[in-house]
């Protein structure tokens, strides 16, 4: 019995308004078929169950997107609209599994009520809320989804609108369901863009109550009363109040009227919402994430259900302090799946390198705390043997479902790790077990691994005894290769505060040694050049058994090109087309160089840049290392290439921080454009 996965996607698909150029609409045909070839390229086990879209209102594009998702989905409902009233919502749904007949809605096989109230622009739409009810494995589930009223100058404009349609909301869910808290609501979800930013943590003391607490924090109202916030109450920590994650759904990219909504300003506007109801027959979300971020101006928001088990939701995951801990100082946490298709999740607080032991026969995954939505990658798997730690083998093979190869990572932050039966093996359930060994660098397999420009590193040396046979404490530094080839140096930095000799030696790739030392130095500097990649080991011995003052600290000579949503997403931004064919559209090439490297790594041809448009790069441009430039051409095809068609972003210097916004503006040909960015220090995930 697989879980249940649903998702809930704002497309943007607008209509076409002649008087306006750019019109909203002008990009929705293009925009419709990357959606469709995003959907079509997904793995079998990959694709969700059912869909619902919001802001499907562009007629062309929706006959791409029916095209498409019917060759997906057996079912759909492509328009809801009220042809007495204001016509299409922009709503549809696609379900692999079919819809029942709603002996309340006609003998339709959907409910759909248009919201009388409505403000701005949204009085032109004819938004309301659609019902629908779908058989599923899991039993029947009653779908509600919606587009509430949007806002434009600010965060609380229209609040009283959304409230008026949020309870149009509950009375239609009743007119299919019948009243709270009839048992039928513990099988009901209800989803869509409700236009009300979830991101901030809830303020009881606010007067007025800001939206949020006002619409789930708020006896009297239907979300309050029956549902729960998915987000904020499935994907926080067990024990925190709030989601680490912020889960934001909305990048808005373009600046809001009378500055009140900033270009950049990321929100949590899309929710899938889950009954309240005590029963273990309702629905509860194991995982929800975001997952496609690049072809809308809102992310997709979806979630795998499942009906409640122990520690089947982050929420609720097993806490790793508590795990039974054995002679060789690996944590073993025991798990029970209970449902086929059930999730079950482990937090870990503590930040650090760990070797993981999986479940034979299942799929573990890490995500860090603060991003629910990226998977975090090993950087090395390794059998146990090889570990050479004392007892380490023994005591895996003691619990026979463990894994002998353990998945080794590096992680800066409080993780979970989430186990569930992969695609080979969908309904596993009963006992299972994970190991969880933290490395301390008692050898070089277990070597501590430190990453650029963190915090400096505290081995935590045990006090008064080994650590591991010879006193050893390892350290370990992944060195990338720019995308240019070119030599770069890394310096590290041991601190010695304990005013006693130690040794260091630094080891090349486990076997060649670099440098070597004996001080008693505050701080010894090691100098290292390298095109890489390379792996680099720092092994330190200290004179006594009570010297525990040590920190290890890595600065790198790399920049890494990024494109993060939460600091600054990748875009190129048309300012201002003054070139002479102002009253048409520049046709421009984008083309990126790293360092002085040729050919570019990065080129695309942009037929349409206006003034205030954008051009999305995010998911198109790879993340590159450099080390000293990237240098940016923009070139109009209809004119001879002159000097100031470039500029130049320069890597980042010992005083900037980890990561570092870039909005850079520079002139060409036919006009004034800014490209926009995030530098970082490191590859994967922020310190």
């Amino acid at each position: 019995m697989r879980y249940l996965r649903l998702m809930t996607f704002n497309v943007q698909l607008l209509p076409v308004i002649p008087i306006f150029a750019p019109s909203p609409g002008d990009e929705a045909e293009l925009r419709a078929s990357a959606i469709v070839d995003t959907f079509k390229k997904l793995p079998t086990d990959e694709l969700p169950d059912v869909v619902t879209f919001n802001e499907c209102f562009n007629e062309d594009a929706r006959k791409i997107m029916i095209r498409g998702m019917s060759e997906l989905y057996a079912h759909y409902i492509a328009k809801f609209d009220d042809i007495f009233l204001k016509g299409d919502s922009g709503l549809a749904v696609y379900s692999k599994y079919p819809f029942l007949e709603l002996a309340e809605a006609d003998g339709k096989n959907y409910l759909f009520f248009s919201y009388p109230d409505s403000e701005d622009f949204d009085s032109l739409a004819g938004k309301g809320v659609a019902v629908i009810r779908i058989e599923t494995p899991l039993g029947p589930l009653t779908l509600a989804f919606t587009h509430t009223q949007a806002f434009y100058h600010s965060e609380d404009e229209y609040r009283d609108t959304r409230a008026k349609q949020l309870a149009d909301v509950g009375k239609t869910i009743a007119q299919v369901n019948g009243n709270f808290p009839v048992l039928l609501w513990s099988k009901t979800i209800f989803m869509g863009d409700l236009n009300i930013i979830g991101n901030h943590p809830p303020n009881p003391t606010a007067n007025p109550k800001p939206e949020w607490d006002f619409t789930f924090e708020n006896p009297g109202q239907i979300l309050t009363d029956a549902f729960w916030d998915g987000w904020r109450h499935f994907n926080r920590p067990p024990g925190f109040a709030i989601e680490q994650d912020p889960g934001f759904t909305n990048n808005n990219l373009e600046a809001g009227k009378n500055g009140s909504l900033p270009r950049g300003l990321l929100s949590r506007l899309d929710y899938i919402c889950f009954s309240k109801l005590p029963t273990d027959q309702v629905f509860v979300a194991q995982h929800l994430r975001t997952r496609f971020r690049t072809l809308s101006d809102h992310w997709s928001l979806e979630a795998d259900v499942h009906l409640p088990s122990p520690h089947c939701s982050p929420s609720t995951a097993f806490d790793a302090t508590l795990a039974q801990v054995l002679v060789s100082q690996l944590k073993v946490v025991h798990l029970e799946i209970q449902r086929p298709g059930a999730y079950q999740w482990i937090f870990v607080k503590q930040p650090g390198t760990y070797t993981i032991f999986k479940p034979t026969g299942l799929e573990t995954t890490l995500y860090m705390a603060n991003d629910l939505s990226t998977p975090w990658n090993p950087y090395e798997k390794i059998e146990v043997a090889a570990l050479g730690i004392d007892h380490l083998q023994y005591d895996v093979q003691e619990f026979r479902s463990l894994d002998f190869i353990g998945e080794q990572y590096v992680l800066p932050g409080p993780f979970f790790i989430r186990v569930r039966a992969g695609s080979a093996n969908p309904d596993a359930q009963g006992s299972c077990f994970v190991g969880i060994y933290e490395h301390i660098g008692q050898t070089l397999e277990t070597a501590i691994v430190i990453q650029p420009w963190a915090m400096p590193r505290d081995p935590r040396l045990p006090s008064g005894q080994l650590n591991g046979t010879n006193d050893d404490c390892w350290f370990r530094a992944e060195i990338s290769q720019a995308y240019s080839g070119e030599e770069h140096n890394s310096r590290f930095f041991v601190q010695n505060n304990t005013g006693h000799e130690a040794k260091i030696k630094v080891i090349k790739s486990g076997t060649i040694v670099h440098a070597a030392y004996s001080n008693a130095n505050p701080e010894t500097i090691i100098d290292y050049t390298t095109t890489g990649p390379d792996t680099v080991f720092i092994r330190l011995n200290r004179s006594a058994l009570n010297d525990t003052n040590f920190r290890v600290f890595w600065q790198s000579g790399l920049t890494w090109l990024k494109s993060i949503p939460n600091i600054r997403p990748m875009v190129l931004r048309c300012v201002d087309e003054t070139g002479p064919d102002w009253l048409g559209a520049d046709e421009i090439t984008l083309t990126l160089y790293a360092d002085d490297h040729r050919p570019e790594f990065f080129s695309i041809y942009w037929g349409d840049a206006d003034s205030d448009e954008i051009l999305k790069l995010e998911g198109q441009v790879q993340e590159i290392a450099f080390v000293r430039y990237i240098e940016i051409s923009v070139n109009e095809s209809d004119f001879i290439q002159s000097p100031n068609d470039w500029t130049r972003i320069a890597a980042m210097n010992p005083t900037d921080g980890l990561t570092k916004e870039i909005a850079q503006s520079f002139d060409v040909q036919s006009g004034s454009y800014q490209f926009e960015c995030t530098l970082s220090r490191t590859q994967q995930g922020n310190i």
